[in-house]
Order: structure tokens, then C-alpha cells, then sequence
């Protein structure tokens, strides 16, 4: 039969998403709506599915303290859903330190999602 040489290319890192968004601008209620981080692939050719383990959410108010408040799993929390409900138009929320396992288990790190809140 004989041997043939393949080529392997890794799998790449996965991007987060909340909403279908990755940053911009995201009207308050509609974010205070969402219940996860989605790690995804973009314009890859197989379905791959990487599951959130961990992240942090960090809120940047006009005027006042930052809130930064950690989540286990992908869900976004009951606490941090209070949080945005007192934040305003303009302020910043960070999706960072974003951890998701692939189907192979390792895990990897995904770039962190930034918005304004409108």
C-alpha cells in the first residue's frame, strides 16, 4: 500500500462572544439579558465546540470604583447582572482572563470582549 505524509495544522484559539457581539457598543438591558460567553471559531472548516470554564467581569463606571467579580462555568451570574443594572450609558464592561476547554481537554486562553454600554 505505501505510506502517505499529511500535513496537521493546529486547531485555532477560539474568540469570545456574548450576544453574537465580540466588542463594541451593547444597549444595557440587552447585555443585563444575556445568560453566557460563547467561545467560538470563526471561518473554520469543522465544527468545533469549545466550552467556558472561567472568566471575569469588570465594570468601569464614570465617577465610581471598578466592580470586578469572577465567574465560574460560562454562565453570566445573578451578582453580575445587579452590577450592570446600576451601571449608565458609557460606561465599560470587560469579559476578561475568558479560559475554554476544547473537545481534545486542554485548555485554552480566549481574548478578552470589551463593550460600552449604551
Amino acid at each position: 500500500m505505501g505510506s502517505q505524509k499529511f500535513r496537521v495544522k493546529r486547531v485555532p484559539d477560539p474568540i469570545a462572544k456574548i450576544g453574537g457581539k465580540k466588542d463594541g457598543n451593547f444597549p444595557k438591558n440587552a447585555l443585563i439579558a444575556q445568560s453566557a460567553v460563547i467561545a467560538e471559531l470563526e471561518n473554520f472548516d469543522f465544527e468545533i465546540y469549545y466550552k467556558v470554564t472561567k472568566f471575569k467581569m469588570s465594570l468601569y463606571r464614570k465617577g465610581k470604583d471598578p466592580v470586578d467579580i469572577e465567574g465560574q462555568g460560562n454562565l453570566i451570574n445573578s451578582t453580575m447582572k445587579s452590577a450592570l443594572g446600576g451601571a449608565r450609558a458609557g460606561d465599560k464592561v470587560y469579559f476578561e482572563y475568558i479560559k475554554a476547554v476544547g473537545p481534545d481537554g486542554t485548555q485554552r486562553s480566549v481574548p478578552s470582549v470589551n463593550f460600552t454600554l449604551q
